[in-house]
């Protein structure tokens, strides 16, 4: 089977997917999102407000905190989080 980026899915949405887990086929963060909404209706919802990821929400691709929002690039093997935003303080 061919490496798929891989989105690890936070504990406070995995009532909607039922999975920890999900594989998809996107190349960026947007169309991850749009396939896990496809296959998990709410999720989208979940994570973003207005075409852009919810405020308090960073995306984190294979351990870096990503700065292009749903622009952010996925390689074939990528790892995927979806993390409250770290604030200073």
């Amino acid at each position: 089977m061919a490496a798929m980026p891989r989105v690890y899915i936070p504990s406070t949405m995995r009532t909607l997917t039922g999975h920890d887990i999900v594989d998809v086929t996107a190349t960026n963060v947007r169309e991850a999102i749009d396939e896990l909404e496809q296959r998990f209706p709410g999720v989208k919802a979940a994570l973003c407000a207005q075409n852009r990821l919810m405020p308090g929400i960073s995306v984190v691709v294979d351990g870096r905190i990503g700065t292009l929002g749903l622009w952010q690039p996925l390689s074939e093997d990528a790892e995927v989080h979806f993390v409250p935003a770290l604030g200073g303080g």
